[in-house]
């Protein structure tokens, strides 16, 4: 007791220490309740800080301390739909001079709602707890420590799942960990497939950002036509303090996949862009690695209606491949802008796009004032070039002030070849005014043409395109040159030709290319391959896209003096598969000096490559103007022209039969001027009533008729610049005729020609003569005989056994033109009288002797006849007339003289012959003779016994040898048409005149 009155004096004195210990204890007294009260403090306090930010809660405070307080079960927001759900929330309260304020919170279990839309990011009801209160988003300004926290964040593309585990203060500095993931997110009419993130964020003074690799595994752009596969991309995030902008830098890798035609294995770049109020900005350089498209370049390429079998056409093919190979393993590199704002409309804007292939092609375009697409349209203000590999050299300068106005350009294009095949053009300048594109330049190509190869062609063009798809040239006319145009064989010099069209070509909007060009007068000139001259020239020429079809075409090829000529009334041709095919009709012309014409000629042609084919039906006659064959025709000629070499095959026939002639091979080396033909006649079958020798030529005409037999053969013909020549071998087993002197048949022989043309033979051909009959039957002939030309044949001899004696005709030219003579003169050798008389079967006269002579006969138009005719007995013979008298007027001296006549000695005999063949014939019949013995014993046959005579009688009557007249001679098929008129009746006697002298001794 005392000692506590002494601590209270003490106290007393010193007034300091005994305010603090008053405050000590009141202090204890304070702290003591609110232990006791400390769950109830706490409550307070949370309660008050959610009152005033009005933000419904529940929760259980399972732990409180004057310096921490621990709450869970925690609901934030709408009890419904609470925007936060928390396990566990770790609130260290500090103190202040306000009083209890909130230090640190540990969160755990934090499962939190959100969204993001254009006016930031926003946590619902927990905004109003941040710091910067009033709702607007923003990073609490209090230290977090964050364990296995999960935001499900709603944004216009779509629901985002973020998990976060992290610690710091938000509005100073953070750091953590963030796992995004996405089944789905949408945007722009495109659709990324599981997005999912693992992300590295932090914040300084507030301003978050996030680093990590977003990974997809596709991306769906239905209206871009755009697929992407499985890809990832390294993106730095950030974003300043209130969300209200942010900034993206991203790398790519993958995603391979396509766009529209393009195909890519992999995207590979860089994007940087931003995004806040004043609008949305992005660079952009992305590479797209073994990008392909080829068959988008052939199908683009392929549109354009390239003309085949043209030098365009093997350059197109060369470009179309040089595209398609660029486009088929490229690196595609862009380098561009986006903008987009309020105030500002989006814009795309290219500054350099590459496509370079594995190859060394490149494509490459470059901006100079603007290279942009916005909602106004495309500008085109640019450098557009290619080059390498298979591309043409090409630079195109566009011109165009803004997006929608006029555009210009001019294109320069380095000589571009694709093998043989050359284009180059002027500058190609150009307009665009949104609806239509007109051009102008003047191209020249070199290149292969169906059939050959053109050098130097210029065409001017001029037209329009318009964005239907439409196409056409300047209507009007135009020059058009070359300097050197080959077909097949033919090199043709350089000319031009004015070609006219309205217009000459055109495309419709529907992509069907018409041509429709017109020349007139066309005339070239040149040379074969060997340098022999060649000229062609049409009275009118018309182009389609189809092919051409020319009037008039007249061609001469060869040397001057003997060319080789071909005219054509109309000539069609068209264009297939890279060939010219077409039909010809009227045409007609010669082989260089082949003594041959061809008219009437139609049918099918082909030109492909350097071979020209021809086919079809003709007329075959002879040049020369003695017109020695008549025309043939075939209707399967074929003829080939390759390297200047001609070769034709035709099958010969009659007109009026179609009979087989002669079966034709031909070749012509056109430069050289040298050729060949032959002739092959399988057997010409000649008819009575059918096919007859003057069908075929005119020289048989009234020399022979009513041939009926089989000849065969074959020939050949040999030109060249000094002449020609031909050469043949025809013959027959058997063949019967009329001739001008009787019926021949059985004629057996070979004749070998020499001059197949000439008609000119080798001499002593043979020919066996079976019989001919000119009134009396001779067989068993052999003549030997030469063709010597010019419708002439030389007779070197004739031989026929004829009554026990020979008959022969001597050696004699014969004339077989209309107007000359033939002379014909036979020689009767040792002439057996009897069997003549026996041979003639003549009833009433017996006759001995041997008898010769000559019997010279003249054919002409006329006829024929007999002039200075003599037979001759070579010694003495008996003559016999056993007939009776039948006119008793004779008188005495003719009775004694018939009497006489009845056995008759002749010492000397002869008889001559004159007169027509075809009229009264004058045989003088005289002989000198005695009469023989007989058993008559009469007195008369005594009295004349062994009386000399002497009779000199003249005969007038119709030659026994020749049915017919002169018309037989000329046209001898009357020989066998024609009945011959009956004979005059005789009497009984033979028609002998009384003796014009007459003596008797």
């Amino acid at each position: 007791m005392g000692r506590l009155t002494s601590f209270m004096a003490r106290i007393r004195q010193r007034p300091l220490l005994a305010a603090a210990l008053t405050l000590a204890v009141i202090l204890a007294v304070v702290l003591l309740i609110a232990w006791f009260l400390r769950f109830h403090i706490a409550a307070a306090i949370v309660d008050r800080k959610l009152a005033t930010a009005q933000v419904p809660a529940s929760y259980r405070i399972t732990r409180i301390g004057p310096f921490l307080e621990r709450m869970e079960d925690v609901r934030l927001g709408d009890p419904a739909k609470p925007d936060l759900v928390a396990d566990r929330i770790d609130v260290a309260i500090g103190y202040g001079f306000s009083g209890p304020i909130i230090r640190h919170i540990t969160v755990d279990g934090v499962r939190l709602r959100g969204s993001y839309d254009a006016r930031g990011l926003s946590f619902g009801a927990l905004d109003r707890l941040l710091p910067s209160a009033g709702g607007k988003a923003g990073l609490p300004d209090m230290p977090l420590s964050i364990h296995d926290a999960a935001l499900a964040l709603s944004t216009p593309a779509g629901a985002l799942s973020v998990a976060i585990t992290g610690e710091g203060n938000p509005a100073r500095r953070f750091r953590g960990n963030a796992r995004l993931a996405a089944l789905s997110l949408r945007a722009g009419g495109c659709v990324a497939r599981d997005v999912a993130a693992m992300l590295e964020i932090a914040s300084n003074d507030g301003k978050p950002d996030a680093n990590g690799p977003v990974r997809i595994s596709g991306l769906i752009c239905p209206r871009q036509k755009l697929m992407l596969g499985q890809g990832v991309a390294q993106i730095a995030l950030a974003s300043d303090a209130r969300f209200q902008r942010l900034m993206l830098d991203a790398n790519l890798a993958g995603f391979g996949g396509h766009v529209q035609a393009v195909q890519f294995a992999a995207i590979k770049g860089a994007l940087s862009g931003s995004r806040s109020a004043s609008g949305v900005g992005a660079a952009v350089k992305l590479t797209l690695k073994s990008a392909s498209a080829p068959d988008y370049a052939k199908a683009r390429f392929a549109s354009m209606g390239m003309a085949s079998g043209t030098p365009l056409d093997a350059l197109a093919n060369r470009a179309i491949s040089g595209f398609a190979t660029l486009l088929r393993q490229a690196e595609a590199t862009a380098d561009l802008n986006i903008t987009s704002g309020p105030q500002q409309p989006l814009e795309v804007r290219l500054h350099r796009v590459t496509v370079a292939g594995t190859n060394g092609a490149r494509l490459v375009a470059t901006e100079r004032a603007g290279l942009s697409w916005t909602r106004a349209g495309l500008r085109l203000d640019a450098d557009i070039a290619s080059s390498g590999d298979g591309l043409p050299a090409l630079v195109v300068r566009l011109h165009q002030a803004t997006a929608g106005a006029p555009l210009s350009g001019i294109a320069v294009l380095q000589p571009y070849r694709a093998g043989t095949a050359r284009l180059a053009a002027t500058p190609v300048r150009f307009t665009w005014d949104g609806a239509r594109a007109d051009f102008q330049t003047i191209l020249t190509l070199d290149g292969p043409i169906p059939g050959g190869f053109v050098r130097g062609l210029a065409m001017p063009v001029e037209g329009y395109a318009d964005m239907a798809g439409a196409l056409a040239l300047r209507p009007g006319c135009h020059t058009i040159s070359f300097r050197q145009l080959r077909l097949s064989s033919f090199n043709l010099d350089a000319a031009s030709v004015p070609i006219c069209g309205q217009p000459l070509i055109a495309r419709s909007a529907d992509g069907v290319l018409h041509v429709d060009a017109r020349a007139e007068r066309i005339r070239l000139a040149g040379h074969t391959s060997d340098g022999a001259p060649v000229t062609l020239a049409a009275t009118r020429l018309r182009l389609s896209r189809q092919g051409f079809a020319a009037q008039d075409v007249a061609t001469t090829l060869g040397a001057p003096a003997q060319p080789t000529q071909l005219a054509i009334g109309m000539l069609e041709g068209r264009f297939r598969n890279g060939q010219l095919a077409g039909t010809f009709a009227e045409a007609g012309g010669a082989i260089g000096n082949v003594p041959l014409e061809i008219t009437d000629s139609s049918g099918a042609w082909t030109l492909v490559g350097d071979t020209f084919k021809l086919s079809g039906a003709l007329r075959v006659g002879d040049a020369d103007k003695s017109a020695r064959f008549n025309p043939l025709i075939t209707d399967d000629a074929a003829l080939r022209l390759r390297d200047g070499i001609v070769t034709a095959a035709a099958t010969l026939r009659e007109p009026a039969t179609h009979s087989e002639v002669a079966r034709v091979s031909l070749n012509h080396d056109l430069s050289a001027g040298v050729g060949q033909a032959t002739l092959t006649v399988p057997g010409i079958l000649f008819v009575p009533k059918g096919l007859q020798p003057e069908a075929l030529t005119p020289l048989t005409l009234g020399v022979i008729a009513n041939v009926a037999g089989v000849v065969s053969g074959d020939g050949r013909i040999d030109w060249s610049p000094k002449g020609v020549t031909s050469r043949g071998d025809f013959g027959t087993d058997r063949i019967d005729l009329a001739a001008a002197f009787g019926p021949v048949t059985g004629i057996k022989g070979r004749l070998h020609f020499t001059d197949l043309l000439g008609l000119v033979s080798a001499p002593h051909q043979e020919a066996t003569i079976a019989e001919i009959n000119p009134g009396v039957s001779v067989t068993n002939g052999v003549a030997h005989y030469q063709l010597i030309g010019q419708n002439r044949v030389r007779i070197e001899d004739a031989r026929w056994p004829f009554a026990g004696g020979t008959l022969r005709l001597e050696p004699s030219i014969l004339d077989f033109s209309a107007s000359a003579e033939r002379h014909l003169t036979f020689r009767i050798e040792a002439l057996d009288a009897a069997a003549f008389i026996q041979q003639l079967d003549f009833p009433n006269i017996s006759a001995t002797g041997t008898f010769d002579g000559a019997l010279p006969m003249i054919f002409d138009q006329s006829g024929g006849r007999v002039e200075g005719g003599l037979i001759k007995a070579r010694g003495s013979g008996t003559l016999a007339y056993i007939g009776e008298l039948s006119n008793a007027q004779l008188g005495t001296m003719g009775k004694l003289a018939f009497d006489a006549l009845k056995a008759i000695r002749y010492s000397a005999l002869d008889i001559s012959l004159d007169g027509r063949l075809d009229g009264e014939m004058v045989s003088r019949v005289r002989f000198t003779g005695v009469r023989e013995a007989t058993p008559d014993q009469s007195l008369v046959t005594r009295l004349i016994r062994n009386l000399p005579f002497r009779f000199n009688i003249a005969i007038r009557a119709p030659f026994r040898g020749l049915v017919g007249s002169a018309r037989a001679y000329i046209d001898p098929r009357l020989l066998l048409t024609q009945v011959p008129p009956p004979a005059k009746p005789t009497q009984a006697e033979p028609g002998i005149q009384p003796p014009a002298t007459g003596d008797v001794r």
